[in-house]
């Protein structure tokens, strides 16, 4: 097959292993088995739409790559069908950095291959630090591996879950583009949408619209199911479905767009008709909180500064007791089932302790009785929202 197509350059890769290298040293991990999706994908590029998470019992989650302190490159451990998808999709070479030698159906083999590839380059002296915060692999299959590797020699382990979600936090500028790409994406998605909502449309034909379009704009399927319903907030983590959308419903369409697996957060309300005075005048201040964030929230900022900001401003319009929640979590490289990351922001927490750190991406929340998001950057020079959407109710004539 020729070489994958990567979004990031080598160099990229790279510094982004001496990264995870250094935290392993501070952490004091001395092999490092990166099991979740998205860190497997940080490192090297691997994507799949199959990792075994919630699989039958006799093919377990194997897939890993680990890292080891003081060696080169990356050694990758795989089901051998898997061989194609990741000549396609990672840049592991296969001579140097990983083997393929476990056997599909042989789930306690496969297992035992694992603890004994490792033992074998001696990687289980030492601390070794497993992934105990990532689904993939369950819990059943995580303990067979760690007995495995205690069987093989290993006698020290951590969970060492924060190694990538540290290294992962700050974005790189390259990172940042793919991001504004998919916030692009989302963008053209909503509008789709806002342009063919009317009565009698269902919330599936018209989630169809919203991913049409943003497939159409240069993006990709999300880590999370894309949802267009109708209703309030209380429906923000339903699932799209066969009802037909009546005049004077509100509609929510809570997207990401992504491109190349990252994720920009984009949540619009929609009025069919005009709005409820009430509504139009609620999502109107929810949206200029976003205005509010990106004057205050500059790097260095102690979030408790940029809390006790929009806290104020909530209570200058009045509505601060009917905020349902105000905040954030991480955006960026994601992979099924979540797009929701490590860290995050709560306006109703003022901690001064916390510090605005450049490079970093969050959603913004301003949720009410209807919902809105916004994707933000925190960089250098300030915090800037990614949507180019108008910040309010959008009507549907």
């Amino acid at each position: 097959m020729p070489p994958a197509e990567l979004p990031f350059t080598r160099a990229e890769y790279a510094a982004r292993l001496d990264r995870v290298r250094a935290e392993m040293a501070a952490r004091g991990v001395d092999t490092l088995l990166v099991s979740a999706p998205e860190g497997m994908c940080y490192l090297h590029g691997y994507t799949a739409r199959w990792y075994r998470a919630h699989s039958s019992t006799h093919y377990p989650p194997l897939a890993v790559t680990v890292v080891r302190a003081g060696e080169p490159g990356l050694l990758h451990l795989d089901f051998a069908r898997e061989r194609e998808l990741l000549a396609a999709t990672s840049l592991v070479d296969d001579a140097a950095c990983y083997e393929l030698a476990l056997y599909d159906g042989d789930g306690a083999g496969a297992i035992d291959q694992v603890a004994a590839t490792l033992a074998a380059r001696g990687w289980l002296a030492g601390t070794v630090g497993l992934e105990l915060g990532s689904s993939v692999p369950n819990r059943a299959v995580s303990e067979q591996v760690q007995a495995a590797l205690v069987a093989h020699g290993a006698t020290s382990f951590v969970d060492a879950t924060a190694v990538l979600r540290v290294v992962r936090r700050v974005k790189s500028a390259a990172e940042i583009a793919l991001l504004e790409r998919a916030a692009t994406a989302a963008d053209a998605g909503l509008t789709r949408l806002w342009s063919t909502l009317e009565p009698g449309r269902t919330e599936l034909e018209l989630w169809a619209e919203l991913v049409g379009a943003m497939v159409a704009a240069g993006g990709e399927p999300a880590a999370s199911h894309e949802l267009v319903t109708r209703g309030g907030l209380g429906l923000g983590h339903a699932l799209s479905g066969r009802a037909r959308i009546r005049p004077g419903d509100t509609v929510i369409a809570d997207p990401c767009g992504v491109v190349h697996r990252y994720h920009a957060n984009t949540c619009r309300t929609f009025s069919v008709g005009p709005g409820d005075a009430g509504d139009v005048r609620e999502q109107r201040i929810a949206g200029g909180a976003v205005a509010v964030l990106c004057e205050v929230a500059t790097a260095g900022t102690p979030y408790g500064v940029v809390n006790r900001a929009l806290q104020e401003y909530y209570r200058e319009h009045g509505v601060w007791q009917d905020c349902l929640w105000a905040g954030g979590y991480e955006l960026g490289l994601s992979l099924p089932p979540d797009w929701v990351g490590e860290d995050g922001f709560d306006v109703a927490a003022l901690d001064d302790e916390r510090l605005v750190e450049a490079g970093t991406v969050t959603s913004f929340h301003s949720n009410f009785r209807l919902p809105y998001v916004d994707t933000v950057v925190f960089g250098a020079d300030g915090t800037r929202a990614l949507s180019t959407l108008p910040r309010e109710l959008l009507v549907a004539a």
